[in-house]
């Protein structure tokens, strides 16, 4: 952080803070750590991947919501967070068939779970939290990649607040468009969500790589599966036409964080 001011700069601090799209300590604190979650957590075996493969393709169609989401904010529709959140809601649905799963837990009532809400970051306990049913009712990667994509909020929010008191500052003195001050909190919620997302499915995708490599029952022979019904046999992230790459996917996201959308993006 550069030494500006102390008190302002604190300031600022504050209210980024406040901006994070999940909260510092707003989970729930029953919420235990990916340690602690994985110790009740089975490890994904070949029967497992199936499932796998439909939180795979939930996670895509969860960036895809967000991804249209903040096209929002560029095109002048949307300029705060809960608008925003409004309008990914209007693009994205979970899949049923998880919300079945996750409230399976015995003691989903007993906890005071809520499906809106299975996992969180928490600055107190430094990082991701997750509720203890779901870690109950589903297997390890996708507890690794929940983890993952929790942690990645955690540390977005660390990593932008140099660049977000700049903008702030900025904002404040009148160097800076007031359209863009307007949705500088949007923006941070949409490209946090963004990232997460980004990770989540990476994290998702080669675990059922390494699935397919082996089995866990029998380590010497390669895992096969039946896919769901309404799944393809293989279920890929859908890759942008450009750029390709996941890190460069990354890379873009965070120049639109900073410059606003870029004219490739159509």
């Amino acid at each position: 952080m550069k030494p500006l001011r102390l008190l302002p700069s604190l300031a600022l601090v504050a209210c980024v803070a406040a901006a994070a799209p999940a909260r510092a300590d707003s989970s729930p604190d029953f919420f235990v750590s990916p340690d602690e979650c994985r110790m009740v957590s089975p490890e994904c075996k070949c029967s497992d991947a199936p499932f796998l493969e439909l939180f795979l393709k939930d996670r895509n169609k969860g960036l895809d919501g967000w991804d249209g989401a903040a096209d929002t904010i560029d095109s002048g529709a949307t300029t705060t967070q809960e608008a925003l959140v409004a309008e990914f809601f209007k693009l994205y649905k979970a899949d049923q068939r998880i919300i079945d799963q996750f409230t399976s837990c015995p003691d989903f009532a007993a906890n005071g779970s809520k499906t809106s809400k299975f996992a969180g970051i928490s600055i107190s306990r430094g990082g991701a939290v997750i509720d203890p049913c779901f870690c109950q009712q589903f297997c390890s990667e996708i507890i690794d990649a929940v983890a993952a994509h929790e942690d990645r909020h955690f540390a977005f929010t660390l990593e932008a607040l140099l660049d977000l008191m700049t903008s702030k500052m900025a904002c404040k003195v009148g160097s800076l468009d007031q359209s863009y001050c307007d949705t500088i909190d949007a923006r941070l919620l949409a490209r946090s969500e963004q990232y997460a997302y980004a990770v989540e499915i990476e994290s998702l995708s080669q675990s059922l790589d390494d699935l397919r490599a082996s089995d866990p029952d029998a380590p010497d022979m390669e895992c096969t599966w039946e896919p769901l019904p309404d799944m393809a046999a293989r279920v890929m992230p859908p890759a942008p036409p450009a750029p390709a790459s996941f890190w460069d996917r990354v890379q873009m996201l965070a120049g639109r964080f900073l410059n606003g959308r870029d004219s490739s993006a159509g």
